[in-house]
């Protein structure tokens, strides 16, 4: 009788280190495919929101500064042009407030209605803004720059003046409240304005007595301390490469040197001696038909005439 051995067939130790190797290798690699695209998404993603933050910003500061408008007089509060400065740890936090003549965000007012417009950067170390008529600021959410768009109504007009003690004058300004604003989480704003001759920090049109020609504005975006750490270390100045740069010609105040208010003065007495002249030119005009019926000359009425040499001449009344 033969007997045979039952031989079962199986992985030697080789064959399975050899094969968990190679999955390993198809697992890395796949998953650095993943890593890779999901990172692309993602950095696709800050991109696309930064480039439609860019767009927003650009529309914005070109509607509101193409369009700015300032009284004459510089008598109204509310249609003052006036740029503070301010810094911070990340760099400047300024302000700006003007009237303009641009749209309304909303469709809230009429168009052609002036409006005031401020930009300030809220959330700053317990700032709560130089213009600011809200206290809904929240301080967790970091630096943020906030539009604030309000009619120039008459209501509006007397809570801009600074009387905030008189109650009639804040309930009256309620309206202002319900401003239509936006918010854009940054790290720093600002804003630089060009005389003629060169550009300064801040900018007061009480003080100046005018606009100025151009404004230039820088905005970085907000950052992770990552995204913060990665660009100390490669030695990126936020300032000299800003996320967001725009300059903005403003058309009321190009090619202006000359105080407004010296300006309106001076239109004001040129129009008060052309009405002067005009009167006077009036009074010797009535004066010279003043006449009588029958050819006599009136009381006050000069008897010379002017013949044709240019000299007087006696005014013969007729027989």
């Amino acid at each position: 009788m033969i007997r045979t051995k039952n031989i079962s067939a199986g992985f030697t130790l080789i064959e399975v280190l050899l094969a968990i190797a190679i999955l390993a290798v198809v697992v890395s690699m796949v998953y650095t495919s993943f890593s890779s695209v999901t990172t692309t998404i993602g950095v696709s993603r800050v991109n696309s929101e930064e480039l439609r933050l860019r767009q927003f910003l650009e529309r914005s500061f070109q509607n509101n500064f193409a369009s700015v408008y300032m009284d004459q007089g510089l008598g109204l509060p509310g249609y003052q042009f006036i740029g503070l400065n301010e810094d911070s740890p990340d760099g400047p936090v300024d302000s700006i407030r003007f009237a303009s003549s641009a749209l309304m965000m909303g469709g809230m007012a009429l168009p052609g209605d002036l409006k005031e417009v401020r930009y300030e950067v809220l959330g700053v170390e317990g700032r709560i803004g130089d213009f600011s008529l809200r206290d809904d600021v929240d301080e967790d959410a970091g630096p943020q720059l906030r539009a604030t768009e309000t009619p120039l109504s008459v209501a509006n007009l007397m809570a801009l003046s600074g009387d905030v003690d008189d109650p009639e004058r804040e309930s009256e300004s309620d309206s202002g409240f319900d401003a239509p604003t936006w918010t854009v989480p940054i790290r720093s704003f600002d804003v630089r304005y060009y005389d003629g001759a060169e550009w300064v920090d801040e900018w007061d049109s009480e003080v100046v007595g005018r606009l100025p020609w151009s404004v230039h504005v820088k905005v970085n975006f907000a950052r992770t301390e990552a995204q913060i750490e990665e660009e100390e270390n490669d030695r990126i100045d936020i300032e000299e490469f800003p996320d967001f740069e725009m300059v903005i010609p403003l058309p009321a105040g190009m090619g202006r040197i000359q105080d407004a208010r010296e300006i309106a003065s001076m239109e004001a007495q040129r129009d008060l001696q052309s009405r002067q002249l005009a009167g006077q030119q009036g009074t010797i005009q009535a004066g010279g038909a003043a006449d009588t019926a029958d050819g006599t000359p009136s009381a006050g009425t000069s008897v010379f005439g002017v013949n044709s040499r240019g000299t007087d001449t006696p005014r013969v009344p007729k027989q």
